[in-house]
């Protein structure tokens, strides 16, 4: 890979990510060390043995975000480092960047490169992914939440098994099982209530695509890729680009719809009706660096 050392003359821009134990932290790290910017990376975890923090020009450890120590160490790091740009690593950190976003930006010099705290919200609650999907007439995989068990055995007659059952807030596929049956669908909804939907199963499974978007700060398009893609545990480990021109702009046309900020992925099913979106995810992706590698560096 290339080095994230700037050609001499150039100022280098100092740049945070975090979350560097997670696929997508090391993803964007990769990403960064391919672009021709002037570069200087540094890394923030919580946990001493993540890989990211040994593969920066400096790194940090710092408290877990839901500590009330988090936000003034982030602070004071970017004051340190004279930090230009967060970049979110860590799927759980996402939600706290987007609410603090504009008190770090205004205690720092940094930009925090992530959406607005309502367009999170609603992305990451799979719910109300289904719902924004729904009411602006985009395609939509039939939703419901988990209720009387009554409600759930009349859905699953409505849309056919398989069928799937997720919570309606998590990442990397925990949480999510496909159901075969009556006999299955009773067992497992029993105790869930309201924080878990049912989920029609989209056809046909190797149609499955991921695709990436990016708006600059001002909510313009800058780019996508779109992937099919095969996954393992929730995270994409394989897959085959191509133009696919029409999930490309579906996926823009989304993406415009929501008021994205930065990157977004989108998780969809080529079906007989069209691109169908079951999941949106308001962040960098695991599969960024293959993306920078391919020549799509949403990250630089």
């Amino acid at each position: 890979m290339k080095s994230s050392k700037p050609a001499i003359g150039k100022k280098e821009i100092s740049v945070l990510v975090t979350g560097v134990g997670c696929t997508t932290g090391q993803s964007i790290i990769k990403a960064l060390k391919l672009s021709q910017l002037p570069l200087r990376i540094i890394c923030v975890d919580a946990n001493v043995l993540s890989a990211g923090l040994y593969t920066s020009d400096k790194s940090y450890l710092v408290p877990l975000a839901k500590e009330k120590e988090f936000l003034p160490r982030i602070i004071e790091i970017c004051n340190k480092e004279s930090i230009k740009l967060i970049l979110i690593g860590s799927t759980p950190e996402v939600s706290y960047y987007a609410k603090y976003k504009h008190k770090i930006e205004k205690k720092t010099s940094a930009k925090v490169v992530v959406s607005s705290d309502k367009m999170v919200e609603t992305c990451q609650d799979k719910y109300l992914t289904y719902r924004f999907l729904k009411d602006r007439n985009f395609l939509f995989p039939e939703t419901q939440l988990v209720g009387k068990k009554e409600d759930c055995v009349k859905f699953a007659k409505k849309v056919g098994y398989p069928l799937i059952l997720k919570a309606r807030i998590g990442c990397a596929a925990k949480e999510v099982w496909e159901i075969s049956n009556e006999e299955e669908l009773l067992r497992m909804i029993k105790g869930k209530g309201q924080g878990y939907i049912l989920q029609e199963y989209l056809h046909p499974k190797e149609e499955e695509y991921t695709c990436g978007v990016y708006f600059d700060q001002n909510r313009i398009f800058k780019g996508s890729i779109a992937m099919r893609r095969e996954l393992y545990r929730g995270e994409t480990y394989r897959g085959e680009t191509g133009d696919f021109p029409h999930i490309n702009e579906y996926a823009k046309k989304v993406g415009m719809a929501l008021g994205v900020v930065g990157p977004a992925n989108m998780q969809l099913v080529l079906t007989a009706k069209g691109p169908t979106i079951f999941e949106i995810n308001p962040r960098f992706s695991s599969s960024t660096s293959m993306r920078a590698y391919l020549g799509f560096n949403d990250v630089e």
